[in-house]
């Protein structure tokens, strides 16, 4: 799956984020537009000093309705893998990071994000209950 972060003009950021629905809030927060193509995620700056487009690893993991809707290949693992890392895939816009994932083109049951750290997931957040009736 592409991640372009630069999908989403950066002076449109702000104009986008304002008829979004936030779907997830944690060490970062998801928006889903208005138009439901893709997922925002949005990374506040870190303490005085930092810049916002940080390196953290997201993991990011869209499990379908059906599981024959994925790649034969993928099927084992009961998901379809959108991992990115914000210093790479993100662009700064209004003093935060932000990075746009373009959602799968089959029904999600619902998708599971969170950062990832060498020592295990730092945070996870199963987003079922937020996606409910979105999609």
């Amino acid at each position: 799956m592409r991640i372009d972060g630069l999908a989403l003009r950066r002076d449109r950021v702000s104009e986008t984020l304002a008829s979004a629905t936030r779907v997830v809030q944690g060490d970062f927060e998801v928006y889903l537009p208005r138009h439901r193509d893709k997922l925002l995620f949005i990374q506040q700056p870190g303490d005085a000093g930092t810049r916002a487009c940080e390196a953290e690893y997201v993991f990011l993991h869209f499990h379908p309705r059906r599981l024959g809707d994925l790649p034969t290949w993928r099927q084992r693992y009961g998901f379809a893998n959108a991992d990115f890392d914000f210093e790479i895939v993100g662009f700064e816009a209004s003093g935060r990071c932000v990075a746009a994932v373009p959602l799968p083109d089959f029904d999600l049951r619902y998708l599971r994000t969170g950062l990832l750290e060498t020592d295990g997931h730092r945070w996870d957040a199963p987003a079922a209950r937020f996606l409910d009736g979105l999609l």
